[in-house]
């Protein structure tokens, strides 16, 4: 494995790391701003701004996407994570967003899901 991934692994998953915080506030702070979006977006007086949520949305999705990704590559025991409480989670947080491209829209109120990342 490189050494980007052993220092992703670790800033990702060894608590003891000096990284790991700066992840996880990176993480609360994506979170936090995607939540705010999902729950901003159902306000109809705000509908200028559609596109401002849109871009948010699809650049979460991307972090975390990206995150689980890194996540999976980067455990040591893959399986354990993937079917764990926390991979599915963050699974169910991004997976709405894709299925959401295929015209699957009743998807999309399972977002809020990713409030799950923040507790």
């Amino acid at each position: 494995m490189s050494k980007l991934l052993v220092y992703v692994g670790e800033s990702l998953n060894d608590h003891k790391s000096k990284h790991f915080i700066l992840f996880n506030v990176a993480i609360a702070l994506v979170t936090i701003a995607s939540i705010t979006s999902i729950i901003l977006e159902t306000v109809q007086s705000l509908n200028i701004y559609a596109n401002i949520f849109r871009f948010i949305e699809l650049f979460s999705v991307a972090f975390f996407s990206v995150e689980y990704i890194l996540r999976v590559v980067t455990v040591n025991r893959k399986l354990s994570y993937v079917f764990g409480f926390w991979g599915i989670a963050d699974l169910l947080s991004i997976l709405p967003t894709y299925l959401g491209f295929g015209n699957w829209g009743f998807i999309k109120s399972v977002r809020i899901l990713r409030i799950l990342r923040l507790l």
